[in-house]
């Protein structure tokens, strides 16, 4: 039997959510520049989509900084970003975003800010990971 995995970009379009009203954070990014996978993908979007998704049923769950978001299978929706020392909302992260695909990206440098803010030990091996990708990326183009 063959079983067919959907890419971060087929999950994301699925949702079918207007562009300029959510980007993907997190191990999405990393997924789809091809740094590593990841299980989820993490959206900040904006409060009307937010709500909108609430009403359809998706569970809201209250995060250890207080914030809240939305879980549905293998998405996790907020909309905003905090840690201790960084501190993002959708407006900011969307103006810090490219397409890919037809998909709005947060950038890498937004988050390694994010992942050193929570220093944990898979943070602290993505942005290792994202410093070499973005090396390699610099010694493609010489």
């Amino acid at each position: 039997m063959i079983y067919f995995v959907m890419d971060v970009f087929e999950k994301v379009k699925k949702l079918n959510l207007p562009k300029d009203k959510y980007t993907v954070f997190g191990g999405g990014v990393l997924e789809a520049l091809g740094i590593r996978k990841s299980g989820d993908v993490d959206l900040v979007v904006t409060k009307d989509i937010y709500d909108k998704l609430k009403e359809n049923r998706w569970k809201e769950m209250i995060r250890p900084d207080g914030t809240k978001s939305l879980k549905e299978n293998n998405f996790d929706i907020a909309t905003n970003l905090n840690c201790e020392g960084y501190k993002a909302s959708t407006k900011y992260l969307l103006e810090k975003s490219s397409l890919i695909k037809g998909v709005p990206f947060v950038n890498l440098e937004e988050i390694i800010k994010f992942k050193k803010c929570r220093n944990s030990k898979k943070d602290k091996n993505d942005i290792k990971l994202i410093k070499q990708h973005l090396q390699s990326q610099t010694h493609r183009g010489s």
